[in-house]
C-alpha cells in the first residue's frame, strides 16, 4: 500500500494519512484484472425508450436518405444525423463550400438562407417510411462563427438561418431535433480574449446571454417539441470559473459559452429538451464511470448556474453520453484507444453502451470517423476515411448484436433464459431443487412471514404430471417469503430466474436484496424486483432480475415473496442464480 498524502485505505477503514509524502509516490492504479471483473450497469426496469443515434463522418444528406432509406433502416440504429445540401444560385447542382457545407454552417452571419433551399430536402424525407430509424437529427454547428456579438445585422442573419431549418425540421418526417454542436473548429466564438476584444467582459457576457435567449426562442417558435443534442455543455461552461459574467472567464477559450447557455434556458419553449451530450465520455472505459460523470456534469453546472434558472434547467435538460467507435479499434494504450481488458471490441462496446444508456435519460450518440456506418459511402467528411470499404460492422465484429443487447437488455435476456440456463448449467450459484424428502427441507432455504400470518411453507414433491419439486406457500395473507443467500462479488452482475404457478389470488414477486459483510441487509432501495409474467398454457409464470452488486456487498438474499388471500397458494421451482458478468458475450460466442 502506498500513501497518497490524502486518504489511505487500511484494513477496510478509511483514514487520513499524516506526515510528508515524497513526490515520487503514487497510488497503485486499479489493475486491468480488477476492471475486467466489473459488470455493466443494467437499467433497473425493463422497457422505456432507449435510443442509439449515429453522428460522424459518414452521416448522409437528404438525397442519400431518399435513395437508401431501406438499407439504412436495417442498420440496427434508432437514428442518424443528417444535413441539407443547398443548391448554388438556386440551381439543381449541389456544391461544397469548403470542408463543411450546407445546413451545418448555422452560425454564418454573412449570408441569409432561402426557404426554398429546404424544399427538395423535405420531399426527400417524405419518400421514406422508416420503421426503426426515426430519431434523426438535423446537424447544425456554430461553424463558421464569423461575426461579432454586437453586430445586429449579422445576428439577424443567424436568427433567420435558425428559423428556416427549425421550420423544416418540424415538418420533416422522422426528425426529432437538431444536433447543435457548440465546439469551436475555426473562429473562437466563446473566447473573449482570443477575439481581440478589449471590451469589459461582463458587458459582452450580458449581450451573449441576450443572444442565447433570442436564438432559443427562434428555435422554439418554429419547432415547439424539438430536442437539441449538444455534445458540450457542462465542460464548455468551465464551471470552476464562477458565474456567467465572472471576469476570470475572459481568458478561457469557452468563457462566454455559459452566458449563451443561460440565455437558452431563458428563451426555450416548454416542449423543447436539451441533451447534455458529454463528449468526454468518448474515452470512458469502466461501466461505473458513466453514472459518476452524469452526477458530476449536472451538479457542477447547477453549482454555477444563476439560481433563478435552476427550475428551467430541471425542466429542459436531459443527460446523454457519447460513444467514440474508433476508440474500440484503435491500438490500446494510444491517446484514442480504449483498454478492452482482454475482451472483444463488441463486448466492450456493449458494456459501455449499456452502462451509458443506464446512466442517461435514454439516449446515447455515436461518433465514428475511420469507418462507414451506411453503405454505400456518403457524407461530407467521407474523403477522410482511410478505407471507404471499411464498414463499422466489419471493423467491430458483432456491432449490431452489441447495440441490440445494449438497447434492450431485458428483452434479450427474456428471450435467452433457456439458453442461459444451458450455458451456465455447471456454474450456478443457486439451483433451487429441494432435496427429495418428505416435508419441509431447509436445504439452504429459510422462511419469514409477517407476525400473526397463518400462512405455511412446504416442499411439494414431484408428481406424474410434474417432474420437479416446488417450494410451496399457502394462505399467506399478510406476506411471507422463502430466502436463500447467494455469495456475490461487488460490481459483478447477478442474474436470478424463477418459475411460479399460482392458485387463487396470490401475488408472487422475485426480489434480490444485497447484504453487507456480517449479514446486514442493505437498504431496500437497492432491491432488484420483478413480478412474474402471465401464465403460459401450462400455467407457468416466469420472472427474472439482473443487476450489478453494489460496493461493499458480499452476498445477495434471493427472496420468493408472496402476498394474497386465504386459500391461495404459489409453487416456486427452477430458481436459479448466475454470475452473468460476461453473460451476453458468452452467449454470442456459444452461438
Amino acid at each position: 500500500m502506498k500513501k497518497t498524502g490524502y486518504l489511505v485505505v487500511a484494513g477496510g477503514v478509511l483514514t487520513m494519512a499524516c506526515g510528508g509524502v515524497s513526490g515520487g509516490d503514487e497510488p497503485d492504479p486499479v489493475s486491468n484484472e480488477q476492471l475486467a471483473g466489473v459488470g455493466p450497469i443494467y437499467p433497473g426496469v425493463a422497457g422505456g425508450e432507449r435510443s442509439i443515434v449515429y453522428h460522424g463522418w459518414n452521416t448522409p444528406d437528404t438525397a442519400y436518405i431518399a435513395k437508401h432509406w431501406r438499407s439504412m433502416d436495417s442498420s440496427g440504429l434508432d437514428g442518424t444525423g443528417y444535413y441539407v445540401e443547398f443548391p448554388i444560385d438556386q440551381g439543381e447542382e449541389p456544391v461544397h463550400r469548403g470542408v463543411y457545407r450546407t445546413s451545418v454552417e448555422l452560425f454564418d452571419g454573412s449570408i441569409r438562407w432561402e426557404r426554398c433551399w429546404f424544399d427538395r430536402a423535405l420531399l426527400d424525407l417524405r419518400e421514406t417510411d422508416f420503421e426503426r430509424l426515426k430519431r434523426n437529427h438535423l446537424q447544425v454547428w456554430v461553424t463558421p462563427a464569423n461575426f461579432d456579438w454586437h453586430d445586429d445585422s449579422a445576428w439577424q442573419n443567424v436568427l433567420h438561418n435558425t428559423r428556416e431549418p427549425a421550420r423544416f425540421g418540424a415538418a420533416a418526417p422522422h426528425t426529432a431535433g437538431m444536433m447543435f454542436d457548440a465546439e469551436q473548429y475555426a473562429s473562437k466564438l466563446w473566447y473573449q480574449a482570443g477575439r481581440g476584444s478589449t471590451e469589459d467582459f461582463a458587458t459582452v457576457a450580458r449581450k451573449v446571454r441576450e443572444r442565447g435567449r433570442e436564438w432559443a426562442h427562434a428555435v422554439s417558435s418554429e419547432w415547439p417539441d424539438a430536442e437539441l443534442l449538444m455534445p458540450w455543455i457542462s465542460d464548455y461552461a468551465v464551471t470552476s470559473l464562477g458565474g456567467f459574467d465572472a471576469p476570470a472567464r475572459a481568458t478561457s477559450e469557452t468563457g462566454l459559452f455559459l452566458a449563451f447557455f443561460e440565455g437558452m434556458l431563458q428563451g426555450l419553449g416548454d416542449g423543447v429538451a436539451i441533451w447534455e451530450g458529454n463528449e468526454h465520455a468518448y474515452m470512458q472505459a469502466a461501466p461505473t464511470s458513466f453514472s459518476r460523470t452524469s452526477s458530476r456534469l449536472r451538479n457542477n453546472l447547477l453549482g454555477v448556474l444563476s439560481p433563478d434558472l435552476r427550475t428551467e434547467f430541471f425542466a429542459h435538460v436531459r443527460q446523454s453520453h457519447g460513444i467514440y467507435l474508433d476508440a474500440y479499434v484503435n491500438p490500446e494504450g494510444t491517446q484514442y484507444g480504449l483498454s478492452k481488458f482482454g475482451r472483444t471490441a463488441a463486448d466492450q462496446l456493449f458494456r459501455n453502451t449499456l452502462s451509458a444508456l443506464s446512466a442517461s435519460d435514454g439516449l446515447v450518440w455515436l461518433w465514428g470517423e475511420d469507418g462507414v456506418i451506411f453503405e454505400p459511402l456518403t457524407g461530407d467528411m467521407s474523403h477522410r476515411i482511410a478505407d471507404p470499404t471499411a464498414a463499422w460492422e466489419d471493423r467491430i465484429d458483432g456491432l449490431e448484436v452489441a447495440f441490440d443487447w445494449a438497447r434492450s437488455p431485458h428483452a434479450n435476456i427474456e428471450r435467452s433464459l433457456f439458453e442461459i440456463a444451458r450455458e451456465y448449467q455447471n456454474e450456478q450459484l443457486l439451483n433451487a431443487f429441494p432435496a427429495a424428502s418428505q416435508g419441509w427441507s431447509t436445504e439452504g432455504w429459510h422462511v419469514w412471514k409477517e407476525a400473526n400470518d397463518t400462512g405455511t411453507f412446504s416442499v411439494e414433491l414431484p408428481t406424474p404430471m410434474r417432474d420437479t419439486q416446488s417450494l410451496r406457500v399457502d394462505g399467506m395473507r399478510l406476506g411471507g417469503c422463502f430466502i436463500h443467500n447467494v455469495p456475490m462479488t461487488p460490481l459483478r452482475t447477478l442474474l436470478v430466474t424463477a418459475r411460479a404457478r399460482v392458485e387463487g389470488d396470490a401475488i408472487p414477486v422475485l426480489i434480490v436484496r444485497w447484504r453487507h459483510p456480517g449479514g446486514a441487509f442493505d437498504m431496500a432501495g437497492e432491491d432488484l424486483r420483478a413480478s412474474f409474467g402471465p401464465p403460459d398454457k401450462d400455467g407457468i409464470r416466469v420472472a427474472y432480475v439482473v443487476g450489478s452488486a453494489p460496493e461493499q456487498v458480499h452476498s445477495a438474499a434471493v427472496l420468493l415473496s408472496v402476498t394474497g388471500g386465504e386459500g391461495a397458494a404459489v409453487l416456486f421451482d427452477e430458481v436459479r442464480a448466475f454470475d452473468f458478468t460476461d453473460g451476453p458475450a458468452r452467449l454470442w460466442n456459444s452461438r
